[in-house]
């Protein structure tokens, strides 16, 4: 107990600020409820992305030189077959560039790698693939197969970034990119 000499009345006004603190800090303590008539709501599950589908045209075929700019290019052959082949700027930056290329279709079957070398390696899943592309001066790529008439779904990432900005394809007889979304659904 506080004595009412000077000294300790001193000592108590010192106190004071630091109790205030204290109970301050105790404002937002974990409060305890054994009450189990609580309905707990849990945050809806993240809405799918909106995916846009573009029209793509047969047998178009797309020229890039390699070393000279950055590209994934989208060529629809016909009968369900799909080439997905990148470039980079390697010649003008000196660096490679690390494209992740997800794919999806039904019966998706990878029939055929392009130019795969070093770091680069294609990951098959059910109706998905996964190509790594360390691109540099050359052309990587894939041929998949999927059901005719099926869309081929394309997301890209390029140096660790969902990236969609240099995803070209030919569409009503033009070259057409990048992409309204990524991922985004190609239509024959």
């Amino acid at each position: 107990m506080f004595r009412a000499d000077p000294v300790n009345r001193r000592s108590r006004w010192l106190w004071l600020p630091v109790l205030g603190a204290l109970s301050v800090a105790a404002v937002g303590c974990i409060v305890v409820d054994d009450d189990d008539d609580y309905d707990y709501v849990d945050d809806p599950p993240p809405a799918e992305p909106n995916v846009a589908s573009v029209s793509i045209d047969e047998g178009a075929q797309l020229e890039a030189e390699p070393g000279a700019g950055v590209g994934v290019f989208v060529e629809y052959q016909g009968g369900g077959a799909w080439r997905v082949w990148t470039t980079c700027d390697t010649d003008l930056t000196g660096y490679d560039c690390a494209f992740d290329l997800y794919l999806d279709g039904a019966a998706l079957d990878a029939s055929v790698a392009e130019d795969l070398e070093g770091a680069d390696e294609l990951e098959e899943r059910g109706d998905s693939l996964r190509a790594t592309l360390s691109t540099g001066s050359d052309t990587d790529g894939v041929i998949v197969e999927i059901e005719e008439g099926s869309p081929l779904r394309l997301e890209v990432w390029l140096d660790g970034e969902l990236d969609g900005r240099f995803v070209s394809w030919v569409s009503g007889g033009q070259i057409a990119g990048p992409p309204p979304t990524n991922p985004v659904d190609f239509v024959p």
